[in-house]
């Protein structure tokens, strides 16, 4: 899959501390998680949204909260990384829309691909 639009959103959980189905280990990303999006944390070197470019290269990067109260962080967020807001999508883009706290890996782009195939044969 080679998505034109990669949209990492950060979802009520995660801004919070918790997300779905992993409640009681993300509650230990309190206080991080209070001034910084979810995306913005690291794995190794790099952040979870440097890998996401990373793993797809030619995508446009972009990054939305469903929280208006947190989008004055998420405007700090674009402007220290040079992002784009969500705004500027065009609906005749191909759109992969990813929660903010995963990570994406090989085995991701491999599976979208496998279900894209599907879909197109039907």
């Amino acid at each position: 899959m080679k998505p034109h639009t990669i949209i990492l959103l950060e979802t009520e959980g995660a801004a919070k501390g918790l997300t779905e189905g992993v409640a009681e280990a993300a509650s230990h990303l309190y206080p991080f998680s209070i001034l910084h999006p979810s995306f913005e944390l690291r794995c190794g070197a790099l952040r979870l949204f440097e890998k996401t470019q990373q793993q797809f290269p030619a995508s446009r990067l972009l990054v939305h909260t469903v929280r208006p109260e947190r989008e004055a962080h998420l405007a700090s967020f674009r402007a220290r990384f040079r992002l784009e807001s969500h705004k500027e999508v065009h609906p005749s883009e191909d759109i992969l829309v990813l929660r903010g706290h995963i990570l994406p890996t090989a085995s991701l782009d491999r599976k979208s691909t496998r279900l894209n195939s599907s879909h197109s044969s039907v």
